[in-house]
């Protein structure tokens, strides 16, 4: 049928299998069936007393379907459905491997570091925290892209075994033929900020840059520590990118001297020591 001339196509082939890969690793992961069985058996506990005193033993077809009579059988045979998924996992992989003459089946497991500053998906998913494992096929290369999380900013991948020298590709694919630990490594985001020149005279150019969307603070203060101007105040949302402010230092009337200027957000701060020296 058509399926059957999609998957000679091996794009769509691989696409199938993967897929069918992330679907084992998440909703069909004995685990999470269990507690879907689970959460239904919970919900519908409290009407089933009343549900049996009206319909129990009553089914046409009692070998097959219907087969609780009362609240403890229904149980029992909760317990036989959750033990057919928690079993059929292994024989659904290994009708794919044999489907497709696959090599073999391998644990792929994804980890980030630090913890806090990123995820990765897989082929088609996102897992929900980190480390994570899943089961994947030799003869099927596997897509895993690292997603930074605000503040912080991809910098390479490594593996135990493939991955022996940094790849600094967001995306990477391979065709993971050996159980093994994939790690997206990430660094902080610097907010950059500088003045120049420095020492000044009859101009000053300031420049920041945001990682995202947040408030900031820009203020110049003499050598007393008394605010002499704010120039960006903390109450207004500056957009993500490079803000570029000059100044022109008559207008506000700076003396020579030593000032400080401080640039904050809710997570950085940074001083820098400003020489305005005007000719006299």
């Amino acid at each position: 049928g058509m399926l059957g001339s999609l998957l000679q196509n091996t794009e769509f082939k691989n696409y199938f299998i993967n897929r069918y890969a992330d679907l084992m690793n998440t909703i069909f992961r004995p685990a999470n069936m269990r507690n879907r069985a689970y959460g239904f058996r919970d919900e519908m506990l409290p009407e089933m007393t009343r549900h049996f005193n009206l319909w129990g033993g009553t089914s046409p077809w009692p070998a097959i379907i219907g087969r609780s009579y009362d609240v403890p059988s229904w149980f029992v045979n909760i317990d036989s459905l959750c033990y057919f998924s928690d079993n059929r996992i292994v024989y659904s992989r290994n009708y794919i491997q044999s489907q497709f003459n696959l090599v073999k089946q391998v644990n792929v497991t994804l980890d980030v570091s630090p913890g806090v500053a990123g995820e990765i998906q897989i082929s088609t998913i996102v897992p929900d925290s980190f480390p994570w494992t899943g089961v994947y096929f030799d003869g099927v290369p596997v897509t895993m892209t690292a997603i930074a999380k605000p503040g912080y900013k991809f910098s390479y991948w490594k593996s135990s075994n493939i991955i022996t020298a940094e790849n600094k590709n967001v995306s990477i694919t391979y065709n993971i033929d050996t159980n093994d630990v994939f790690t997206a490594y990430f660094e902080p985001l610097e907010n950059f900020f500088d003045a120049y020149p420095n020492p000044f005279s009859n101009s000053l150019t300031i420049v920041y840059e945001l990682p995202d969307d947040q408030q900031a603070e820009l203020a110049i203060y003499d050598i007393l520590g008394q605010k002499v101007k704010v120039l960006v105040p903390f109450t207004t949302f500056q957009n993500a990118g490079v803000h570029t402010i000059t100044l022109n230092p008559d207008e506000m009337s700076l003396s020579n001297g030593l000032y400080f200027l401080e640039f904050y957000t809710k997570d950085y701060r940074k001083t820098i020591k400003l020489i305005h020296a005007k000719e006299q």
